[in-house]
């Protein structure tokens, strides 16, 4: 474990993923550090599940210039990464969502009176899985998908739907709405989205866990499972973890499915 005055929350959102970190006040290691001297030690993470594919890989670059430095991931979730942080159990939490006020707070006693810093590291968009077989391309405006999730709009052929997508046959299929379990950021920024881009279709307020009675699994792989096994489902997910059919979302005149171009443009 790291000192306490060194602790981090590895704090990402979906849109624009953050580093949050202690001051170091160790200037030594810092300075061996720099001028390539190899360092030992234990460092302990855990957090967004979103961001594990990220984390795996940073790690494995890390530890081929530091190979006497274990550092551990757990992919727990966003919330579990940064009740950890504040416990004071870990050096790095996770989070797809900055650290609210009353974490701020609380945070001081594990990271000391300077608070976790958030630092900006990488973008990384939310995709909507869907289980339709026969059903490719499937295009949904963003107040169709807020009836949707709020349960509102319950089978497939429903006219908003095939007024999104024209000249596609779909089936009289209930759908399933599927979410996390967990207290996600990845469901916070995805319920940040959903008021912005159709605010009279969505009444609910922005939150960590979700609003509405509906499918739960735990963490993004926990939701492409359920997804996957579910015909008629359609759920929410970091788009790192979806291999298959994805909605392509309407933007002003036009549908745009995810993709890396699309995630940099957020922040042209």
């Amino acid at each position: 474990m790291l000192p306490s005055r060194l602790r981090a929350a590895l704090a990402l959102t979906l849109t624009l993923p953050l580093l949050a970190a202690c001051g170091n006040d160790d200037p030594t290691g810092a300075l061996a550090a720099a001028e390539g001297g190899l360092l030992t030690g234990d460092i302990k993470a855990s957090g967004s599940s979103a961001q594990e594919a990220a984390m795996t890989a940073w790690i494995a670059g890390y530890q081929s210039h530091q190979p006497g430095v274990l550092v551990q991931y757990d992919a727990i979730g966003s919330g579990g990464g940064r009740e950890n942080l504040i416990a004071g159990a870990t050096d790095l939490g996770g989070t797809d969502a900055f650290l609210d006020e009353e974490e701020r707070q609380a945070v001081e006693a594990s990271c000391g009176p300077g608070g976790a810093l958030h630092v900006p590291v990488y973008i990384s968009p939310i995709a909507l899985p869907y289980n339709l077989p026969g059903v490719e391309g499937l295009q949904l405006r963003p107040a169709t998908i807020a009836g949707i999730m709020d349960l509102r709009i319950t089978s497939w052929d429903d006219p908003a739907i095939q007024e999104d997508t024209p000249g596609t046959a779909l089936p009289a299929t209930d759908i399933t709405v599927v979410h996390r379990s967990d207290d996600s950021g990845t469901t916070e920024n995805f319920l940040e989205s959903l008021p912005a881009a159709a605010p009279e279709a969505w009444p609910h307020e922005v939150d960590k866990a979700w609003p509405v009675p509906a499918e739960a699994a735990p963490q993004n792989t926990g939701v492409i499972q359920v997804v996957e096994s579910t015909e008629g489902a359609i759920g929410y997910a970091d788009a790192s973890v979806v291999t298959g059919s994805s909605v392509a979302v309407g933007v002003g005149g036009e549908f745009v499915t995810f993709s890396p171009e699309a995630a940099a443009r957020v922040v042209d």
